[in-house]
C-alpha cells in the first residue's frame, strides 16, 4: 500500500511540473546585420512574449510582410534559432530601402483627377506615391473602379523593375462584365408600395449595379416613416442575372396628436381650456398614402377643421396630387371655408416641390353690420408654387432633424363691389443642432406675409400658441405679417425623458388696425416618451412691449402624440 501511495506522490509531481512548463512563457528576439539594422526593426512594434512556438513563428512571418510593405523589399530572413529554452532568435537583412513607387498606368480606365486624389506628382501617363502606400492606394483604385459598376475588378502590378530608393512598375487592371439590376425582390414587407423605390429610394431595375450605392439608396426607406429595413441588403449574383433582395418591415405610423392649454381669463379670472386634436392617417393602404385630421377650439370660440389628403406616385408616376379642406368659424363673427389642390412633383426621399390651387370664401356672420370690425363677404382664389425639404433621423424623441418649407401664391380677391390682386408668402424652417449626445439646440422660424392694396379682417393670419409663440392662446393673434423665431436648449436625461428651455421672440403687424408689436415669451418644458406615446407638459409666460411678465399669465400645455 505504502509502495502505491509513493507511486502516485511520484506521478502528481510529474504531472505538476509537466503543466508549469506547459504555462511558461517564450521569448523571442530579433537583430539585424548591425545595430543600425536591429535599430530599425525595433523601431517597427512587435509582439516579443508568446505561449507556444507557433504564435512566435507567425509573428516572424508578420514582421517580414512589414518590413516588405514599408519599403525594405529585399530583406532576407535568416530563420529561427533557439537560445536557450525559453529564447529564440530571428535575424533579418534589410538591404536596400525603397522609397518611391513609379507607377504606369492607363488614363482611360482611370482618369487623371482620381489620380490627383492619392498623388500629388501625376502626368497622364503616371504617378509617384511613397512605398509605403501601395495597398492603400491599389484599394482606393479598386473601389473607384467598383463604384463605377465594375463590381469584379482586379488591379495588380507588372513588369516591377528597381533602381537606387525608387521602384517601377505598371498599373494592369482586369475589368470583368458590367453588371445591372436585374431583379428586385421584397422580403418582409411584401406590400411594400414598388414607386417608393423606383422615384424615393432611385433603386431600379437596368440600373448599372453599384454595391455602396445601393446600400446608401437603401437608407432611404427608413425616411418614409412606414416602413424600415430589418438588415442590410444582400446581392444573388447569378451567371446572367444579379438580384437585389431587400429586407423590410412595415411600421406603425399613424399618430394621434392631441394637447390642452390651461390659461386665466384676463378679465373674469377664471380658468380656461383649450386644445386640438390632430389625426394622421399613414400608409394603410399600403399605397404610402396620408390623410390628416385636424379639430381645434381655443376657448375663446373660435374652432377650426381641417382635412387633407396626400396620395403619392399617381400612375408609377413622380407626381402626386393633394387636396384639403380648412373650415374656421369665429364665434358669431364669420365663417371662412378654404378647399386646396397640390400636385406634387416628388424629387426625392426629401424633397418635394408643388404646384397649387387654392379657393377660398368667407360670410358675414353679423346680424348688424359693424365697420369697425372691417368684416365683409368675399371670396378669393390663388395659385401657388411650393417647395419642402424634410430629413429624418432615427430618433424616437426628435424624429425631424430639418425642415425647410417656401410657398408663394398670387390671386384675387373679390367682395360685392371690389377686385384686389393679392400675394401671400409662407416661409418656415426647423433645425436640430446637436451639440453631443445629450445637448441639442432646437431652431424654429415661421414667416407669413400678404400684400395687398387693402386688408379685411376676416382674411388675416391667427398664431399663437404650442405650435407657433408658446405663453399665448391659440390663434389668439390677428396679423396681416408675422414673424415668430422659436429656440429651444434641450437636455436629454434618458433615451426616452428630455428637459428644455423655451425663448420666443414675434413681430407682427396688423394693417387692418394699424397695430404692430413685439411678443416675447419664457418657461420650460419636458417631454416623456411612453408607451402611449410621447408626452409633453409645457410651461411658458409671455408678453407684448407694453406690459410686465406677471405670474398669472403663464399658460401650461400639454400634449400627446401617439403611435398606432
Amino acid at each position: 500500500m505504502k509502495t502505491l501511495y509513493f507511486y502516485i506522490f511520484v506521478l502528481n509531481i510529474c504531472i505538476h511540473s509537466f503543466c508549469n512548463g506547459q504555462n511558461s512563457s517564450i521569448t523571442l528576439q530579433i537583430k539585424g546585420q548591425d545595430s543600425i539594422e536591429t535599430a530599425k526593426i525595433d523601431s517597427i512594434s512587435y509582439n516579443k512574449t508568446f505561449d507556444n512556438y507557433i504564435d512566435l513563428q507567425t509573428e516572424t512571418n508578420n514582421l517580414h510582410k512589414k518590413l516588405l510593405k514599408t519599403g525594405y523589399l529585399d530583406a532576407e530572413w535568416g530563420g529561427i534559432t533557439k537560445t536557450s529554452d525559453t529564447t529564440f532568435l530571428s535575424s533579418f537583412k534589410l538591404n536596400q530601402k525603397y522609397t518611391e513607387l513609379i507607377i504606369k498606368y492607363d488614363n482611360e480606365t482611370l482618369p487623371l483627377k482620381i489620380i490627383e486624389e492619392i498623388s500629388k506628382n501625376t502626368t497622364t501617363t503616371e504617378f509617384i506615391i511613397p512605398i509605403n502606400k501601395t495597398e492603400k492606394t491599389l484599394q482606393f483604385l479598386t473601389n473607384y473602379l467598383v463604384n463605377q459598376g465594375n463590381t469584379f475588378t482586379n488591379l495588380y502590378l507588372t513588369e516591377i523593375k528597381k533602381k537606387k530608393q525608387k521602384v517601377f512598375a505598371t498599373l494592369v487592371s482586369k475589368i470583368g462584365v458590367e453588371r445591372k439590376i436585374d431583379d428586385i425582390i421584397i422580403k418582409g414587407y411584401t406590400k411594400f408600395p414598388n414607386s417608393f423605390l423606383k422615384y424615393n429610394s432611385k433603386i431600379k431595375k437596368g440600373d448599372v449595379f453599384n454595391k455602396n450605392d445601393v446600400l446608401k439608396k437603401s437608407q432611404a426607406i427608413d425616411n418614409l416613416g412606414f416602413s424600415k429595413n430589418i438588415k442590410p441588403p444582400e446581392i444573388l449574383f447569378e451567371k446572367d442575372s444579379t438580384k437585389i433582395y431587400l429586407y423590410l418591415e412595415k411600421k406603425s405610423a399613424n399618430s394621434f396628436d392631441g394637447f390642452l392649454g390651461f390659461s386665466n381669463d384676463s378679465e373674469s379670472n377664471n380658468l380656461e381650456l383649450n386644445g386640438y386634436l390632430n389625426l394622421n392617417l399613414i400608409n394603410n393602404l399600403n399605397f404610402g398614402e396620408r390623410l390628416n385630421l385636424i379639430y381645434k377650439s381655443d376657448g375663446n370660440e373660435q374652432q377650426r377643421f381641417q382635412a387633407n389628403l396626400f396620395l403619392p406616385y399617381l400612375f408609377k408616376s413622380p407626381i402626386g396630387i393633394e387636396a384639403g379642406l380648412d373650415i374656421f368659424k369665429k364665434d358669431s363673427s364669420f365663417l371662412i371655408t378654404e378647399q386646396r389642390l397640390k400636385l406634387n412633383y416628388l424629387i426625392d426621399d426629401k424633397n418635394n416641390i408643388s404646384l397649387g390651387y387654392k379657393s377660398v370664401s368667407s360670410d358675414n356672420l353679423l346680424d348688424e353690420p359693424q365697420p369697425s370690425l372691417n368684416i365683409e363677404n368675399y371670396s378669393s382664389n390663388f395659385f401657388g408654387i411650393s417647395f419642402n425639404h424634410t430629413k429624418r433621423q432615427n430618433n424616437t424623441l426628435f424624429p425631424i432633424k430639418n425642415n425647410y418649407n417656401i410657398e408663394v401664391e398670387y390671386g384675387t380677391r373679390k367682395t360685392e363691389d371690389l377686385k384686389t390682386n393679392q400675394i401671400k408668402g409662407t416661409i418656415n424652417i426647423e433645425y436640430i443642432f446637436k451639440l453631443n449626445t445629450r445637448n441639442n439646440i432646437f431652431i424654429k422660424n415661421s414667416s407669413a406675409t400678404i400684400f395687398s392694396d387693402d386688408l379685411l379682417f376676416n382674411e388675416l393670419y391667427r398664431f399663437g400658441g404650442i405650435n407657433s409663440i408658446r405663453g399665448f392662446e391659440e390663434n389668439s393673434i390677428n396679423a396681416s405679417l408675422f414673424n415668430v423665431f422659436s429656440t429651444e436648449y434641450r437636455y436629454i436625461l434618458s433615451n426616452n425623458i428630455y428637459i428644455h428651455t423655451i425663448t420666443d421672440y414675434s413681430y407682427f403687424e396688423d394693417e387692418t388696425n394699424n397695430i404692430s408689436d413685439n411678443l416675447t415669451s419664457f418657461g420650460f418644458g419636458l417631454g416623456l416618451n411612453t408607451k402611449t406615446g410621447l408626452f409633453r407638459i409645457i410651461f411658458a409666460n409671455g408678453k407684448n412691449s407694453d406690459t410686465n411678465f406677471e405670474f398669472s399669465n403663464t399658460k401650461v400645455h400639454l400634449s400627446l402624440n401617439a403611435k398606432f
